[in-house]
């Protein structure tokens, strides 16, 4: 079963994707007050306190998970994961999910929006290394990276997972490295002490609803493409019958 609305086609799945992805953002929004129970705070603060053990870990696991947040630190490195995938993309056909994959760097924007209006403090402010970094503001719900890389990331994982060309090495690669990125950004960004806990839940919470919407827009634009392809050659033989030819 499908619904139209004004030349607009969903099916109930992704109607139902969309109702989560709403839900989520209101949960994200919700979540922000009762962080600040005592609950919760004590749960940051203790939380927080242990991650002083980390500041000085050489562990090359730890040192792995800390580097997770290195990946949207700076500008050169997003701009250049973004024209690769784009690329990988335009050569395999698969036109439609990249400008699917350029919305996806919205997210960015959405996550500093709503710490913007929240205006919740870092656990140790932002430091003059971090000022200028593309997700770092004074301001620390939800966390920016975890959003960004929710999205992003997950995006990636999607594709991998349901294109056409998902048994590829390129594109299993591509959907573990997805999968490790989104899991441990909230891990790095607690242990760095950027971050609360509760910020990270925030970012999950609101990645994952922006993830569940360009998951929509994807198909949806997927979809009229393949409508147009099919209509090409139909209109194409008719011009043709109409010239004579």
């Amino acid at each position: 079963m499908r619904l139209k609305k004004k030349g607009i086609s969903l099916n109930i799945q992704q109607h139902k994707l969309l109702a989560i992805a709403l839900v989520l953002t209101m949960l994200g929004g919700l979540f922000y007050p009762l962080s600040n129970t005592p609950l919760f705070s004590n749960l940051d603060n203790t939380i927080f306190s242990k991650t002083n053990d980390f500041q000085n870990d050489t562990n090359i696991e730890t040192q792995l998970i800390k580097d997770v947040s290195n990946v949207g630190d700076t500008y050169y490195i997003i701009i250049l994961l973004n024209l690769g995938l784009a690329t990988l993309l335009y050569l395999h056909k698969e036109y439609s999910h990249i400008f699917t994959l350029a919305i996806s760097n919205l997210s960015i924007m959405y996550a500093n929006i709503i710490k913007l209006i929240i205006r919740n403090e870092r656990p140790l402010g932002i430091s003059a290394i971090d000022q200028g970094k593309i997700f770092h503001l004074d301001y620390s719900y939800p966390s920016a990276h975890t959003v960004f890389y929710v999205v992003f990331f997950g995006f990636l994982y999607y594709l991998a997972a349901t294109t056409q060309l998902k048994e590829t090495l390129t594109y299993k690669t591509l959907r573990w490295f997805s999968a490790y990125m989104v899991l441990f950004v909230g891990v790095s960004r607690i242990i760095l002490q950027k971050h609360w806990t509760t910020d990270v839940i925030g970012g999950y919470f609101f990645g994952i609803a922006f993830l569940l919407a360009l998951i929509v827009l994807d198909q949806w634009l997927a979809q009229k493409l393949v409508k147009q392809q099919a209509m090409s050659l139909p209109q194409l033989l008719k011009q043709i019958q109409q010239k004579g030819l």
